[in-house]
């Protein structure tokens, strides 16, 4: 029996090799790749709102599958992901280390407002106490990905006093960026 080496496209109707055919189990898709982008891009045009939908009501009834699926993005993308992070590096940092460095310092100068070392012991005593627990905006401790986060923003004028510490996921922590907790909190959108 001579082994099959071509197949021909049951949308297209062109013959290509079984290399042009996406694999299904131990057999090969009846359209060619090239054919199945195609449809997949115009199925993502068409209901583009119906996926959102039913991507949105998935992660409402498993809230531990929008990380997962943010886990397999990045690990599929983690390339691209590097090299937008070294362009901005290079655009952000090496092209004004002096800029860099002085928000850097405004940074840790916000940290310290108001703080004697007793303030700071506390803190950092706090920041050990609350290391085990949950997210406060979701609930959900992941592990490896907790953040210890300031309710209210340094940026906007908040201090690293131990009241104004919470545990937060990376996912909360990044969604909150400078706003206030109770803004993420308020929005549930930290789910």
């Amino acid at each position: 029996m001579e082994a099959v080496t071509e197949k021909a496209c049951r949308r297209c109707g062109e013959i290509k090799a079984l290399d042009a055919f996406a694999r299904k189990g131990k057999y090969r898709a009846a359209r060619c790749k090239d054919c199945l982008r195609e449809w997949a891009a115009g199925y993502r045009e068409t209901s583009g709102d119906l996926i959102n939908a039913n991507a949105r009501q998935g992660y409402a009834t498993d809230p531990t599958r929008k990380k997962a699926t943010k886990a397999a993005y990045y690990q599929r993308h983690s390339e691209a992901i590097r090299a937008r992070a070294r362009q901005k590096y290079v655009v952000g940092y090496a092209a004004n280390p002096e800029r860099w460095h002085a928000a850097n310092a405004r940074r840790k100068q916000l940290l310290a407002v108001a703080m004697d070392p007793f303030d700071r012991a506390l803190s950092t005593g706090y920041r050990r106490a609350i290391r085990a627990d949950g997210c406060t905006y979701c609930g959900l401790y992941v592990a490896g990905d907790m953040h210890v986060d300031h309710f209210y923003a340094l940026a906007k004028g908040g201090t690293d006093h131990w009241w104004n510490l919470v545990q937060s996921c990376g996912s909360c922590n990044r969604h909150k960026h400078d706003k206030c907790g109770t803004w993420l909190r308020l929005r549930g959108a930290c789910t």
